[in-house]
């Protein structure tokens, strides 16, 4: 099996590098991104990351980076399996936790507000995942809906949509990467790792600098279990 592991921050990427020795392999293409790989239980794993912008020198985060990095990988080496891992934002009303390990029941949108009738449905998405039952009863995670949009924060509409959908995971790139999925009838996996609560009133963005090593911690640590239950190709 070919399994890509996508990561949007080289930060979160890191460990698992590290933790697995993956090796950097040539990028010949015009997108940043990086790529390793690493025959883990005798599947061929590959691991990238969106890489740095090379206008904004900042990790390319966001939903285009993330469709288009998937694409062109998964059309190129014959992916069998997408898992997306990385962090994100939990909910305390619905029992998250900083350091908390999500797997996606489905992914939505909740950026994509298009009341016109049929395109409504489209803007919101509801993509499939991957079907966590055939995984090992000895890994430890929730479960629930994630939902994708551009931005760190959210408003007061999007906190309603939150609540209607019961969404657990609030994040920048599941649902752009669960698309290509989809129109690639590729199995989709998202694994994310909670470094700020969205409910719970501090400051996004310092609660994720501040929770973002143990998150990738956690993350690391489910993964090195993850990758050694998949069967072998």
């Amino acid at each position: 099996m070919n399994i890509l592991l996508y990561y949007a921050m080289e930060e979160e990427s890191k460990k698992t590098i590290e933790h697995f020795d993956f090796a950097e392999i040539n990028n010949n293409s015009p997108l940043p991104y990086k790529l390793y790989k690493k025959n883990i239980h005798d599947n061929v794993v590959y691991l990238t990351n969106s890489g740095i912008d090379p206008r904004f020198k900042v990790n390319s985060v966001g939903t285009i980076p993330a469709a288009l990095t998937v694409y062109e990988l998964a059309k190129s080496l014959n992916i069998n399996l997408v898992i997306n891992p990385g962090t994100a934002g939990g909910f305390l009303t619905r029992g998250g936790k900083i350091g908390d390990i999500y797997l996606a029941t489905k992914v939505l949108f909740h950026h994509r507000n298009i009341p016109m009738g049929p395109y409504e449905p489209y803007g919101i998405g509801e993509y499939q995942a991957y079907d966590f039952s055939q995984l090992s009863e000895s890994l430890t995670f929730k479960t629930g809906v994630f939902s994708s949009s551009d931005s760190l924060t959210c408003n007061d509409e999007e906190m309603s949509f939150f609540n209607e959908n019961k969404v657990v995971v609030k994040e920048m790139e599941a649902a752009a990467i669960a698309y290509i999925c989809e129109i690639l009838k590729i199995p989709y996996l998202g694994v994310k790792s909670i470094t700020d609560i969205v409910d719970g009133g501090r400051i996004t963005s310092e609660e994720f600098l501040e929770n973002l090593e143990k998150a990738s911690h956690n993350l690391q640590q489910f993964l090195s279990k993850l990758l050694k239950i998949f069967p072998k190709s």
